[in-house]
């Protein structure tokens, strides 16, 4: 009598089936441990792989092949981390809003200066006058406006700090052109 022996896809299958309806619940799903288990039915039970050998080979191994399941000190203590992260993570997300909120008005104020301090610029250069006798003198006039804009052209006003450094030196020019 001859005793038929099993291919590696069968036993494979077993494996697979038996870990996901018998195996128990803490069971290391590694090769490993497939390996330990089925070497075992191999050695001590006929070397036929079966669920039923799979569950006393688990049974036999036992603490070789199973996760160590957590202590409730553990647990408690698994739960109160996962807790305090959550509670920093949303406490971030709401510090990260506020900020952004902040910033948005902070950006605000600064392009409002910003504005304010380009139009006195621009209202220096258009209300540059040069009068002869009481009566404007449209070609000082025009020509001082000229280099008001010459001035300006050699600053940078994106910035509120430069927008300020023009108009200073605006301001500077304009009573040198008097």
């Amino acid at each position: 009598m001859q005793l038929e022996q099993q291919s590696t896809a069968e036993i494979y299958r077993i494996l697979k089936d038996w870990a996901g309806l018998y195996a128990p619940a803490n069971l290391a799903k590694t090769e490993e441990t497939a390996k330990l288990l089925v070497d075992w039915v191999m050695a001590n039970d006929g070397g036929i792989v079966s669920f039923v050998g799979l569950n006393r080979a688990a049974q036999a191994l036992g603490d070789k092949i199973l996760v160590k399941e957590p202590t409730p000190i553990e647990k408690a203590f698994a739960i109160d981390s996962k807790n305090l992260k959550q509670n920093l993570n949303e406490k971030t997300a709401a510090l990260t809003q506020q900020k952004q909120r902040t910033t948005v008005i902070e950006n605000k104020a600064v392009e409002k200066e910003l504005k304010a301090v380009v139009d006195e610029i621009h209202k220096e250069i258009n209300n540059f006058l040069v009068t002869q006798g009481g009566r404007a003198n449209y070609a000082r006039t025009e020509y001082g406006q000229s280099k008001l804009r010459e001035v300006l052209a050699q600053h940078d006003i994106r910035s509120v700090g430069n927008a300020k450094l023009a108009l200073a030196a605006i301001r500077r020019a304009k009573g040198n052109l008097s």
